[in-house]
């Protein structure tokens, strides 16, 4: 099945913090994750060189959590 660019771009502007995830999308839209990894290469707005890293709030208070404790640790 070939998609239209704006299609492509359209469904990776769905992917991010707070949306959906590369798996919910091709699972609703009945496209392969490998498909979607390509358009997000292809279309992203960050460069090749950059990470995009994608977390729950909740994994995020914990790193918060254990990033103080290891300051306060350094502190002793």
């Amino acid at each position: 099945m070939t998609f239209s660019t704006a299609f492509k771009q359209e469904k990776i502007e769905l992917i991010g913090p707070g949306k959906l995830i590369v798996k919910e999308l091709s699972l609703i839209y009945e496209v392969s994750n490998r498909a979607i990894y390509n358009w997000l290469k292809e279309f992203s707005k960050y460069s090749s060189t950059e990470r995009i890293v994608i977390e729950k709030i909740s994994e995020e208070t914990k790193n918060i959590e254990l990033r103080q404790q290891i300051r306060e640790l350094g502190q002793l």
